[in-house]
């Protein structure tokens, strides 16, 4: 590899060699400091003057001195541009075409890293893999001017590049593991902060439903959460929650109601054991219920249509039985009953207070609503449905469930047979119970019909007499 070179310039005079000397001149000196050249101009004066006194000829030995000269200083001059530390004379350099030189583990560095920055770069849009040992390649520059360095410039370098890529690719590797071993901890501990936190949750509702117990209605026939509300708040619920029973084919939600005591929720159960299947929550059932959904709409619509189906069929039940109560009746020469037995008070217990009720029968032609107060008022219009008074109702939205239970079940109607609406004073409520149909189209000269509409009434009272 050449680093330093120079022309050599030889003057003969007239005379030459007995008469006078030559003389060499130096120039175009590359690779040599300006040191390095007088000390070769004063080798060759001094050449010249020792082959005058001899008269020899001295052209080759000027020749021969300069190449021998050359050869000695064939090292670089100035400091490698990448560390900044000057060239051994006995070590081996790297020289770009652009005239630059550096140390060989200088440049195989810089070459390895340029090509590395390439390879990642199309790693990264995507268009690059991992290359094999001894195929990495790409672009590189002169660290000092950006001249472009061929790859068939650093045929030299590509053993010590291909050392340096087998590091790089240990080093990638190894960072690789590092980061799964992170991701793996972070997803250890994170896991382990879960669970604590479950636990730390699990054991902050197990405290609340120890505190407030709550009480599971698996066949409640209700259709929303208010509903649900205004029925159980006779019996002192604080909250009320419906959900639907995905594991189950049944058509009715399951109802979760929250007491402030334990004795409130016993109470609750005994009272409606008869009518739903009533329980106190377990510990599973209120986890549970964080998993359940709501009732969807059309189970809800499946209900209800289920429910008419079994209404409809309970009053064609109960008009078979009443028609053949009546026939029975006047067979034995019963007489008839008054209706102005209606207005007897009828006592029942809600939440362990006695309420009273007044009853009285209504006629309802069309939106007007008319007192009756006997047998006689009723021969002139036809009713459509019992209306039962309250004389002491309670605060509007409160206990309306309790009532149309109890009304439901003083004539033997389903709920959806019963509706609550507004009387003629401010303070009054009156439940709408449909008649039968068989009394609503009797004739209004019918006096059996009439009569047995009355037995039919008043013997439902006796029942909660």
């Amino acid at each position: 590899m050449v680093y330093a070179s120079l022309s050599l310039r030889v003057h003969l005079p007239l005379g030459y060699p007995e008469d006078a000397g030559a003389r060499g001149e130096v120039e175009d000196a590359a690779g040599l400091t300006e040191s390095d050249v007088s000390e070769l101009r004063m080798k060759m004066d001094d050449l010249c003057q020792e082959l005058l006194s001899d008269k020899a000829t001295c052209v080759f030995q000027l020749v021969q001195l300069a190449k021998d000269f050359v050869n000695e200083k064939n090292v670089p001059s100035d400091d490698c541009t990448i560390c900044m530390c000057p060239f051994d004379e006995d070590e081996q350099f790297f020289l770009t075409v652009c005239g630059h030189s550096f140390h060989v583990e200088c440049a195989a560095r810089w070459v390895h890293d340029q090509y590395v920055k390439t390879f990642e770069k199309l790693e990264l849009d995507g268009k690059a893999e991992m290359p094999a040992q001894g195929c990495l390649t790409g672009e590189a520059v002169c660290p000092v001017c950006r001249t472009e360095i061929s790859e068939e410039r650093t045929k030299m370098l590509r053993e010590r590049i291909d050392k340096l890529y087998v590091e790089y690719q240990e080093q990638r590797r190894e960072e690789q593991l590092n980061a799964e071993r992170e991701r793996l901890e972070q997803e250890r501990r994170a896991e382990i902060r879960k669970n604590a936190e479950k636990l730390e949750r699990e054991e902050l509702e197990r405290t609340a439903f120890v505190q407030q117990p709550v009480v599971v209605i698996e066949n409640y026939d209700g259709d929303s959460v208010k509903v649900l509300r205004h029925f159980m708040s006779p019996f002192g619920a604080s909250d009320c929650r419906l959900t639907s029973q995905s594991s189950s084919q049944s058509l009715y939600p399951r109802a979760f109601v929250w007491f402030s005591s334990m004795d409130k929720a016993m109470k609750a159960c005994k009272n409606l054991q008869s009518r739903y299947s009533i329980h106190v929550a377990t510990y599973d059932d209120f986890k549970a219920l964080n998993s359940a959904g709501q009732p969807s709409n059309s189970v809800r619509n499946a209900r209800g249509q289920q429910q008419q189906q079994q209404q409809q069929q309970q009053q064609q039940q109960q008009q078979a039985f009443n028609c053949a109560e009546d026939d029975e009746g006047v067979a034995d020469g019963m007489g008839t009953l008054s209706l102005e037995g209606l207005t007897d008070l009828i006592r029942w217990k809600e939440s362990g207070k006695e309420r009273s009720v007044q009853t009285a029968l209504h006629v309802k032609p069309g939106a007007k609503v008319t007192r009756i107060t006997n047998a006689e008022d009723i021969r002139t219009r036809r009713a459509g449905f019992i209306d039962v008074q309250i004389a002491a109702p309670p605060r509007d939205g409160e206990a309306n469930e309790e009532v149309v239970a109890f009304i439901a079940s003083l004539f033997n109607v389903k709920r959806g047979c019963v509706k609550i609406v507004a009387g003629h004073r401010s303070r009054e409520k009156v439940c709408e119970v449909s008649i039968p149909s068989d009394f609503r189209e009797a004739s209004q000269e019918d006096e059996a019909a009439l009569d047995s509409l009355s037995s039919y009434v008043m013997g439902r009272l006796e029942l909660f007499g």
